[in-house]
């Protein structure tokens, strides 16, 4: 198929390149082993919440046959980076350069040159046609691992800590082993489009040696969590974390009752030892939450009860391109609806955006199914969520972005796993 791009090609002066691509369904299939590259503000920026920033970053070279991604909990003071930007339009295949992050403020202050802002998941993949799925290997990695000088801040009670640290960027094993944890409300929240909100939630413990991440499309009809929040200094990935508030980022009026389920969250383990730790203590609980879902254009709640599910996600997945199917003015800062050829989700399957794929008028943050489903029912994604920094307008027939699809296979039994492992 063929689409448009726009590019930003010069972000400070806000020139946008346009470029007519072929793009087409393709297969991908991951390494055994990913890593993480360190985001770190190149200049001094003032910030005000909910207002993005484009912030320039230490340039990080992607190597040729790799995707990345933000890894999730707010890893600054002051807000979370959401995405990045790269001045080139290159293929996964090719090698790339990321410049700047786009950085979501969740309030006023200031971030200062050597600032780490974010972490980016890097991973390793081999790409194919969709015929040649059956002979697609894993790829063989060697990094190019750094260290490097940097500035770790976060909130410490009501004072913010800015501390010199030395930062090794490391590689992890991925077992694509997992479990689901519902982000449930504990208080109720008025919701005005724009106007972000840390939202208290359930306790949740993120065992040492996993790595949580959001799954898409599996929210409230009126806006998305954005990324989640544990109190104190950023933790390694090692260190266990306990998930406290999460952030919302609401596109329509609404209103969040406690016991309403706002998100959910998958929980990957780096190690098997942690995927162990993390079942052990829920095979015989369960959680309720209400979903909202809108039945003639009318909000209801549901209550759904939650036991415990896990599993094993593929390495084999696929690259779905999401295009506009119609012209949108795109308005700075206010999560937008686009709508965008429908994407044939299968059961069984889960998704992400890929991050660095940023359309010049904003980022894709989250997706919307025509219907809301189980993933074990087939689903079709008829709009986008988009969110930029600028004003800008998405046209009829541009790649706003590009989606990571993924099949699952349930661990029915989860006590069978820790009897093996454990």
């Amino acid at each position: 198929m063929r689409c448009s791009v726009a590019l930003l090609k010069d972000v400070e002066k806000r020139i946008v390149e346009r470029e007519e691509i072929s793009f087409r369904n393709a297969v991908f299939k991951s390494a055994n082993q990913a890593y993480w590259k360190v985001l770190v503000s190149d200049e001094d920026k003032k910030i005000r919440k909910d207002k993005l920033e484009f912030i320039r970053i230490r340039k990080i070279r992607l190597p040729p046959r790799s995707t990345v991604a933000p890894l999730s909990i707010l890893r600054h003071a002051f807000g979370t980076a959401i995405d990045v930007l790269s001045s080139e339009l290159k293929k996964v295949e090719e090698t790339r350069e990321i410049s700047h992050a786009v950085f979501y403020p969740v309030e006023d202050g200031e971030i200062k040159k050597d600032d780490i802002i974010g972490v980016m998941k890097v991973y390793p993949v081999n790409v194919g046609d969709v015929d040649d799925m059956d002979y697609i290997k894993s790829p063989e990695i060697k990094p190019k691992l750094e260290e490097t000088d940097a500035s770790m801040v976060y909130r410490d009670g009501k004072n913010v800590a800015r501390n010199r640290i030395r930062v090794k960027e490391a590689w992890y094993s991925r077992w694509n082993l997992g479990e689901w944890r519902m982000l449930i409300a504990e208080e109720n929240v008025r919701l005005i489009p724009g106007n972000s909100r840390l939202i208290k939630v359930r306790n949740i413990e993120i065992p040492s040696n996993s790595i949580p991440a959001p799954l898409y499309g599996y929210r409230p009809p009126f806006g998305t969590v954005l990324d989640i929040y544990s109190p104190g200094r950023p933790r390694k990935i090692e260190e266990r974390k306990i998930i406290t508030h999460a952030l919302f980022i609401p596109f329509e009026e609404g209103e969040i009752k406690e016991g309403d389920i706002i998100g959910v969250i998958n929980v990957y383990s780096v190690a098997v030892g942690g995927i162990v730790e993390s079942v052990a203590p829920f095979l015989t609980g369960s959680e309720k939450g209400n979903v909202i879902v809108r039945e003639d254009r009318k909000l209801k709640r549901v209550e759904f009860e939650h036991r415990p599910f896990f599993f094993r996600r593929s390495a084999l997945g696929y690259f779905k391109p999401i295009i506009s199917t119609e012209t949108k003015r795109i308005r700075a800062n206010i999560p937008e609806k686009v709508m965008v050829e429908k994407i044939d989700i299968p059961a069984g399957a889960i998704i992400q955006p890929m991050s660095g794929k940023v359309h010049a008028a904003g980022a894709v943050i989250d997706v919307e199914f025509e219907d809301q489903r189980f993933v074990e029912d087939d689903r079709v994604i008829d709009y986008a969520i988009v969110i930029s920094p600028v004003d800008g307008e998405i046209l009829r027939g541009d790649m706003i972005g590009v989606i990571m699809q993924y099949q699952i296979s349930p661990l029915t039994y989860p006590e069978l796993f820790v009897k093996r492992y454990g």
